[in-house]
C-alpha cells in the first residue's frame, strides 16, 4: 500500500515546480544575450551612433562563429541533454547539435572584449563580463554545455574580441 505525502511534502512540490521554472526562464532569458540575434542588435544599434565599432563587433563574430564550427565539425561532441537515438537530417544539423564550444559564451566573450575597448568606463566593462559570465552559467543550468563547453568559448570569444580590439583600431 502506498503512503500518503505528508502535508509538508506535497506543499513543498509545487512551490519546488515555481522556483525551477523561474529559475529556467531567467536562464533562457540569460542566454538568449548570447544569441546571434541579440548580437546582431548590438550591431545594428553600434551602427547608428558608431560605424567602427559594428565593424569590430561584425569582424569578431565572423572569427568565432568561424573557429566554433570549425571545431565543432571536426570534433563532434553530443550535448548534456542529448537524447540517445537523435538522428540529424544533414552536417549542418549535426555541427549545430555538438556541445563543444558553446557559441554563446564566445559571443558573449567577443561582445564584452569589443564593446568594453570603446566604451572605457570601468563600470561598463564590469558589467559586461558578468553579463558574459552569466550567459556561460545560464547554458550550464539549461543543461547545453558541460563547464568546459563554456570555458572553450569565453577563450575563443575573447581571442577573437581582443585580436579585433587590438588590430582593427
Amino acid at each position: 500500500m502506498m503512503q500518503q505525502p505528508s502535508a509538508t511534502e506535497s506543499d513543498a512540490d509545487p512551490l519546488r515546480r515555481r522556483y525551477t521554472n523561474l529559475i529556467e526562464g531567467a536562464a533562457r532569458d540569460i542566454s538568449a544575450i548570447g544569441s546571434s540575434v541579440f548580437y546582431a542588435l548590438a550591431c545594428g544599434f553600434a551602427l547608428l551612433d558608431q560605424p567602427w565599432l559594428c565593424m569590430q563587433l561584425v569582424v569578431a563574430f565572423a572569427g568565432l562563429m568561424g573557429i566554433c564550427y570549425f571545431i565543432k565539425a571536426c570534433f563532434p561532441s553530443t550535448r548534456p541533454d542529448h537524447v540517445d537515438g537523435t538522428v540529424h537530417a544533414n552536417v549542418l544539423e549535426q555541427v549545430d547539435a555538438s556541445s563543444f564550444p558553446s557559441a554563446h559564451s564566445a559571443r558573449a566573450a567577443a561582445m564584452a572584449w569589443v564593446i568594453g575597448g570603446v566604451i572605457s568606463n570601468p563600470w561598463v566593462i564590469g558589467g559586461l563580463g558578468l553579463t558574459a559570465l552569466l550567459v556561460g552559467g545560464s547554458r550550464i543550468v539549461l543543461d547545453r554545455h558541460r563547464p568546459i563547453d563554456v570555458a572553450a568559448g569565453y577563450v575563443i570569444g575573447s581571442i577573437a574580441g581582443a585580436g579585433v580590439t587590438r588590430f582593427l583600431v
